[in-house]
């Protein structure tokens, strides 16, 4: 400890000579230093300009950086409600899909119920329509058979009576 105080001591006896020989220098040397201090001030202000010029732009270039973080949340904020938006989308088409699948086996099912069901009616219908052509044609036989049976009457009665002319009628028929 006592070395270091002692050199300490030294450095400061060398500092205190210093000065008092700046004090007693001539009149060159003191413009010399003069103008050194003016360089000095004229580096200082320049240095003092660039640090208050880069400070303006580190100041503007934090503002850019935390609208581009809020930008960017927002931005990340967007996407996952776009992606919970497309995982609902996706379950929505799904089941859509589930449903339209179940649909069309009913439409399947449901066709051929109809199909057997008009296969049935069209079925009855020939049936139907078999009987009454058969009770048409019954019909027509009876009523011609009337008819013949009429005719036949009419002439005979006309031969009955002995009349020519109903005899040449009668014969033409």
């Amino acid at each position: 400890m006592h070395r270091r105080h002692g050199r300490l001591r030294r450095k400061h006896e060398g500092l205190r000579a210093k000065e008092d020989g700046m004090r007693h220098r001539p009149a060159c040397q003191q413009r010399r230093a003069a103008e050194a201090r003016r360089e000095f001030e004229k580096q200082r202000a320049k240095i003092e300009a660039e640090l208050h010029s880069e400070r303006a732009q580190n100041y503007i270039l934090a503002e850019e950086l935390v609208r581009q973080t809020r930008l960017l949340e927002h931005t990340e904020i967007a996407r996952k409600a776009d992606e919970e938006l497309l995982r609902r989308q996706q379950s929505q088409c799904d089941e859509l899909r589930a449903q339209r699948a179940e649909a069309e086996l009913q439409l399947v099912e449901f066709e051929g119920d109809n199909r057997r069901a008009t296969d049935r009616m069209r079925e009855e219908l020939v049936a139907r329509v078999n009987r009454c052509f058969r009770g048409s044609t019954r019909w027509k036989i009876a009523a011609r058979d009337r008819v013949t049976l009429r005719e036949l009457e009419i002439r005979a009665a006309a031969l009955m009576s002995g009349d020519s002319w109903s005899r040449r009628r009668v014969a033409k028929r």
